[in-house]
């Protein structure tokens, strides 16, 4: 039992050929003339069909990678699922099931996929028997197939499942003609065809998931390709450009919470003939809806298109008095009670769910940067900042300048821009310290004005993407760095409660929104010495660890003395502990060069973690610690950096933790000459644990 495997595939049939009798066995030919004709016109009959009588053959498409495989179905399972079409999701499971990794359709073509079988044991083993290098004997007999019926929602190209139904080998060997009917699974029933003889799905009936909209709604997660109702919370965007034709267009990026990450964000493209008729979008959190708009693939993943032909949207955007302000270019629209309660739904689960996502939207590969480590930046560059100050474009400049602050850096390379910055009674605030940099928008200026930015600028917090850097050089071949604002640049506003904002905040340790100076300019008074740290530095932050939620409810703790003495590598724990010790203990030394020519750094270094039971050293090393420390990315620590700052202040904070932290250790074997596994060292790495501070 304990080399037992359950093979299991799940995903959504792309294609369901209807169900094919096998003639074995006819001494005329007809029966394999028959075979081969309608061979041409399917995936074919499969490993097994000169062993079976009947076959039902699906191409499935699995999750959300759009990759497909073969499954073929045989005999009793063929009647069972022959009713089976496409949108249906399923899946397999079982000791019965046989996977194979390579099956070829044949018919002149090279259409290699893996492939699942689903028959009675006597079919598998004449196949077996039969390719017995190809089709391996199952460990058991027991097969699964859960399945969820699409139905076409009203109007729309979009489909909602019903619940789950399970179809067991129970269910197919043992039901008999005198079986009870409480014994006999209902399968679904064949559709209707339509005028062309093609099969169709059935429309919902009765109450629908917006039964009191006049509109069906699709969640992000179950968009297929046609025409689709849908709300989205927006994560990212670009700017309203013009496109090599006649029309204007921007790309925004959703989620809801179906489809909760921001990596996994759903791209919906806006064209319209007019800049007017554009969406205003301005924050992330901004909630948009779209009608009829079109749902495709684009690179393996789904798209959304809306045009001014057929779609429409409407912009909502909460107030200050927690009503919804409403934006779109239509003449008439309508908003009605399920509209505010799916507002409120969106806008309580986005305030929750974003500041805990730290993934990143498809269009960031990085996070954005810290002003304070421009020097490692490349040509083009995101930041995170607030905005200070705005000169408007005049006589003198045709460039709009914007003074930008994000905490980071040493304030004494920019006196003149503080000098500056004192003498401007429209400043936002003036901060006490930290790397002011300006931004020259050499264009689009009037884009960002249109689209209602320019009021909020000053505000909130300010996500800046693919500014261009330049480097100048001044008096005494000092260097300064310039940011400029060009067509492919983009601009989006980011509420306070992200992870991003929160790591800038805590290099200061006070919220900056209490830096503000007043009309008269008075300088700010420095808190009492009691509340102040030592030597003048900022309180440390307090920090936490999280790790996955489905390990922290599924998976029980596990102490250090039992990681340990565990005879299972490779294995995955979940345990308790504090950080004793941070080795190497000099934190520059905490990255070292990946590749000279590229000067890229990759973080190494272990952490010893302890608890009442024994103390164990584990290895934070690539991407695992990339995660681990994220918004902070490798680099050159021997530099006084505001990253260097920052991760000093975290792992310091960490040593320092009062409270035991999560952490998801996994132990493995050290390669080694020795095939003998008992005989090689074993190692203890970290993985999927991110360090967070605690606002």
């Amino acid at each position: 039992m304990a080399n037992e495997r359950i093979i299991e595939v799940s995903g959504t049939i792309k294609h369901a050929y209807p169900l094919q009798t096998l003639h074995q066995g006819r001494s005329d030919g007809q029966g394999e003339e028959e075979e081969a004709f309608g061979d041409a016109f399917s995936i074919g009959s499969g490993p097994c069909g000169l062993d079976a009588s009947s076959v039902v053959a699906w191409e499935l498409e699995i999750g959300t990678t759009f990759q497909t495989c073969y499954v073929y179905l045989y005999d009793k399972w063929a009647d069972k699922v022959q009713n089976f079409q496409r949108h249906y999701r399923v899946q397999l499971k079982g000791l019965g099931l046989v996977a194979l990794d390579r099956w070829d359709v044949g018919h002149d073509t090279e259409d290699v996929k893996r492939c699942y079988l689903v028959a009675e044991p006597q079919v598998i083993k004449r196949t077996s028997e039969r390719l017995p290098r190809l089709v391996p004997r199952p460990q058991g007999v027991s097969i699964e197939i859960s399945y969820e019926e699409p139905q076409r929602l009203l109007e729309s190209d979009q489909v909602r499942y019903l619940p789950a139904t399970t179809i067991t080998a129970r269910d197919v060997y043992g039901v008999t003609v005198e079986a009870p009917k409480s014994m006999v699974l209902e399968v679904p029933k064949p559709p209707k065809a339509n005028p062309r003889g093609k099969r169709t799905l059935r429309e919902v009936s009765g109450v629908t998931a917006a039964s009191s909209s006049s509109y069906s709604y699709t969640n992000l997660a179950e968009l297929i390709p046609g025409f689709a109702n849908f709300y989205g919370v927006v994560v990212n965007m670009s700017l309203p450009k013009h496109s090599e034709g006649r029309d204007y267009y921007m790309g925004v990026y959703l989620v809801d919470e179906s489809c909760p990450k921001r990596s996994e964000a759903i791209q919906v493209m806006v064209f319209y003939p007019s800049f007017d008729q554009m969406p205003k979008l301005l924050h992330v959190g901004d909630i948009i809806r779209f009608h009829k708009a079109r749902i495709t693939r684009y690179q393996d993943r789904i798209q959304g298109v809306c045009t001014s032909r057929a779609s429409r949207y409407l912009v909502m955007r909460e107030s200050p008095n927690g009503k919804p302000d409403l934006q779109t270019c239509s003449a008439s629209w309508t908003f009605e009670d399920f509209d505010i309660q799916r507002f409120n739904q969106l806008t309580i689960w986005w305030k929750e769910a974003l500041p805990k996502d730290t993934t990143l939207p498809p269009s960031c590969p990085q996070p954005p940067r810290m002003i304070g480590d421009m020097q490692f930046a490349e040509s083009f560059v995101d930041i995170l900042v607030r905005v200070l100050h705005i000169q408007l474009p005049d006589q003198d400049s045709a460039a709009a300048r914007l003074v930008v602050w994000d905490g980071s850096g040493d304030s004494s390379e920019c006196l003149d821009l503080y000098e500056r910055l004192r003498t401007q009674r429209d400043a936002a605030f003036v901060p006490e310290k930290g790397l002011l940099m300006e931004i020259f928008v050499d264009s689009c200026w009037v884009v960002i004005e249109h689209m209602g930015f320019l009021p909020r600028l000053k505000t909130q917090w300010c996500r800046f993407r693919n500014l261009a850097v330049s480097t100048e050089t001044g008096t005494g071949g000092k260097a300064w760095f310039e940011l400029h604002f060009r067509e492919v640049s983009s601009l989006v506003l980011v509420p306070e409660s992200v992870t991003d904002v929160q790591t800038r905040l805590c290099l200061q340790g006070i919220d900056p929104q209490e830096m503000v100076y007043a009309a008269d300019h008075e300088e700010v008074q420095p808190p009492p010495e009691s509340e102040q740290h030592m030597e003048g530095e900022p309180a440390l932050p307090s920090v936490t660890t999280q790790i996955p939620q489905r390990i922290a409810d599924k998976i029980a703790v596990t102490s250090i003395q039992n990681i340990l003495s565990g005879s299972k590598v490779p294995h995955k724990y979940h345990c308790l502990a504090h950080v004793v010790r941070v080795w190497p203990s000099d934190y520059q030394k905490l990255t070292k060069v990946q590749d000279a020519t590229t000067q890229s750094y990759v973080y190494s270094f272990v952490l010893r973690l302890a608890d009442s039971s024994g103390e164990l050293d584990v290895i934070v090393h690539g991407s695992d610690a990339e995660h681990f420390f994220h918004g902070i990315p490798p680099c050159d620590l021997t530099k006084h950096t505001s990253s260097r700052a920052l991760l000093e202040k975290r792992l310091t904070a960490l040593c320092e933790a009062k409270d035991p932290l999560h952490w998801c250790v996994k132990a493995y074997h050290v390669a080694s000459q020795s095939s003998e596994s008992d005989k090689r060292p074993v190692r203890y790495r970290l993985f999927d644990t991110l360090l967070r501070t605690v606002t």
